[in-house]
């Protein structure tokens, strides 16, 4: 988790790459290191590279 841009990575606990986690959804779901989450995932095209990526649509605490 990134605290000065509030952005953070989910990371899979089976295998997988992390996944990017927005600051709004960090925010809204009071995120800190360690939480216990299950997400949903998107695929999206990324601006910059043109290149598909996933990342954290919906968030569950657990």
């Amino acid at each position: 988790m990134d605290s000065h841009k509030g952005y953070a990575f989910f990371k899979p606990d089976e295998f997988g790459d992390n996944i990017f986690i927005a600051p709004n959804l960090v925010t809204n779901n009071t995120l800190i290191n360690g939480t216990r989450i299950q997400v949903t995932s998107e695929e999206y095209i990324d601006n910059r590279t043109n290149q598909p990526k996933f990342r954290v649509k919906k968030i569950k605490l657990l």
